[in-house]
């Protein structure tokens, strides 16, 4: 029977695609979080090459917060018109970038404004994590995948300065920036294998 307007229904995925949708919540939620305070170690690092402040170096985390509110603005709208999966791959895209030009940011500025968009796209994964989890994984199992995001995004921020201040004693307060770049682009492999499937109003047969 033909219904219009009715996606087919994500929960027939086969059970590999549900193990890497758990793979890649679980490293979307630890990386995102992640980046609000890796680099927080290398704040006198960053004023010191750029001639400023600590306390405007610290503006990027101020502006990466703000970004996770400014995010779901954008992208719920955006999921609802083309579906998830177009929207994580877009924003991971952008997290993508806006990481690669913080770790070549010629001067503060740069920095915080890259910051703010690196937030806001950071922001997809954490406002949409729990209904692709509704969408593709039975009730039954909901909780252990729920308890994996959970992990990611709690203890993130605690042991993203431990992890940050080492990466910047060893190579420089850039390679912060570029260690987020590493993490983001091993959550686009897990969505290129196709976890999260496309779930927006389109015309579908269903049996």
């Amino acid at each position: 029977m033909a219904i219009v307007g009715r996606p087919l229904r994500p929960q027939r995925m086969v059970f590999q695609k549900e193990v890497a949708s758990r793979l890649y919540r679980g490293v979307a939620h630890l990386d995102m979080p992640l980046a609000s305070s890796t680099h927080t170690p290398a704040t006198p690092l960053i004023a010191e090459e750029f001639s400023t402040s600590a306390s405007r170096v610290s503006l990027t985390v101020a502006v990466y917060v703000l970004g996770f509110a400014a995010g779901p603005f954008l992208w719920l709208p955006l999921s609802k018109l083309y579906g998830r999966l177009p929207v994580y791959n877009a924003a991971n895209v952008l997290l993508l970038i806006g990481s690669i030009v913080c770790a070549l940011a010629p001067a503060l500025a740069w920095l915080v404004v890259f910051r703010f968009v690196a937030g806001s796209a950071a922001a997809c994964a954490l406002t949409q994590g729990s209904g692709t989890i509704a969408d593709i994984i039975a009730k039954e199992e909901r909780g252990k995948t729920m308890s994996i995001m959970a992990f990611g995004t709690v203890w993130a921020p605690s042991i993203g300065p431990a992890i940050g201040g080492r990466v910047a004693e060893a190579f420089g307060w850039r390679a912060c920036f570029w260690l987020l770049a590493f993490l983001v682009s091993c959550g686009d492999e897990y969505l290129d294998d196709g976890p999260c499937p496309e779930y927006c109003p389109r015309s579908h047969s269903i049996p």
